[in-house]
């Protein structure tokens, strides 16, 4: 738990397991915490007084089970106060960060009819790509768990120097300090939990740049068994791949398929000229593939072009990769070396 001091922190804020409560946070200005299960924490201004109300609504939970959700929920109700600033690492825009402050107090407020834990957040209109941050920051936004402190060094002045637009202080060419690099070692050794999924994110986007990032997608689509002709390098005029099923890729379905690897989401404007394309190119269906995600206007349109259309954001690519790694090509898998773990999921804090 964060220390009583004069000096405004910065936490690490998840908005639920697979993003769904994104959106809902930054439409309403708020911080969704997902623990609908626990009852009103209004009335719990103590440590003890939150253990207590969270222990009356797990009765027959473990010592162990409360413990873990008492401590995240009493940083959301007794830590995050005004003035902090919040970065949401979005799940669905992989390397983005949704980043605000704190604006008031915490509230047990209804939500499409739920009562639900929250705190007023005002967050910034852009996001802020991650690697803006020195490694030690990254860290921090890499771990599990839904509420966390981010203990790097000066945190609180370096993410109002990257919200104002200019370079992180604190981090040197992307490297940390030998101090900070022995920090993110200690805790790393310490077993917190990390975002697999997450850190295998950070992973791909510093090491399939640009046209590599092309070159992976069309590897998953050759695994599932697509012919693939992919653009070289440079301009490619409206499509990356074209693919096809069938003798040398002459069969059904074939896809027109856009790659950006680029910071910005991607807005209804490329989601039109993809359309275009297909018809030039007499494609049955297009798949536009973007490493940061997609605006809501976007998402909106693809609604809409359900069978024409789909969008792949970097989390629903790296699902596709798991699916078909054992199929990939070795080289992909020299750069992307992976191992599949099964374990008991135990509760996602």
């Amino acid at each position: 738990m964060a220390e009583a001091n004069n000096t405004r922190n910065v936490w690490r804020f998840r908005g639920g397991r697979s993003g769904d409560y994104e959106g809902q946070s930054r439409e309403l200005g708020i911080a969704l915490l997902g623990f609908h299960d626990v009852h009103d924490l209004t009335f719990a201004t103590t440590l003890e007084e939150v253990r207590e109300v969270v222990h009356r609504s797990f009765p027959d939970a473990t010592r162990q089970q409360i413990g873990s959700r008492t401590g995240i929920v009493s940083l959301f109700r007794l830590n995050m106060t005004q003035g902090d600033v919040v970065l949401m690492p979005l799940k669905r825009n992989p390397g983005q960060l949704a980043c605000g402050t704190v604006n008031g107090p915490y509230k047990f407020r209804e939500i499409d009819g739920a009562n639900r834990h929250t705190l007023p957040v005002e967050w910034d209109a852009e996001t802020i790509p991650k690697d803006r941050f020195g490694d030690d920051i990254a860290f921090w936004l890499r771990l599990r768990p839904t509420v966390g402190l981010v203990r790097a060094n000066d945190a609180f002045r370096r993410v109002e120097t990257v919200r104002r637009g200019e370079p992180d202080p604190g981090a040197n060419s992307g490297e940390t300090s030998p101090e900070a690099a022995r920090e993110i070692a200690s805790d790393a050794e310490s077993g917190l939990p990390v975002d697999r999924d997450e850190e295998i994110l950070d992973h791909i986007r510093q090491r399939f740049r640009a046209h590599d990032f092309a070159e992976l997608v069309d590897a998953v689509l050759q695994a599932d068994g697509y012919h693939t002709l992919l653009s070289p390098p440079g301009p490619d005029k409206g499509v990356d791949i074209l693919a096809g099923r069938g003798p040398l890729g002459f069969g059904p379905p074939r896809l027109c398929v856009q790659v950006k690897a680029t910071e910005s989401p991607i807005g209804r404007p490329e989601l039109d000229r993809l359309s275009g394309t297909m018809g030039t190119h007499g494609a049955d269906h297009g798949l536009f593939v973007s490493w940061s995600g997609f605006t809501r206007d976007a998402e909106q349109q693809a609604r809409q072009t359900y069978f024409q259309i789909r969008l792949w954001s970097g989390r629903d690519l790296l699902y596709e990769i798991y699916r078909a790694y054992d199929r990939l090509p070795e080289d992909i898998r020299v750069k992307l070396p992976l191992k599949q773990v099964w374990t008991l999921v135990e509760d996602d804090l």
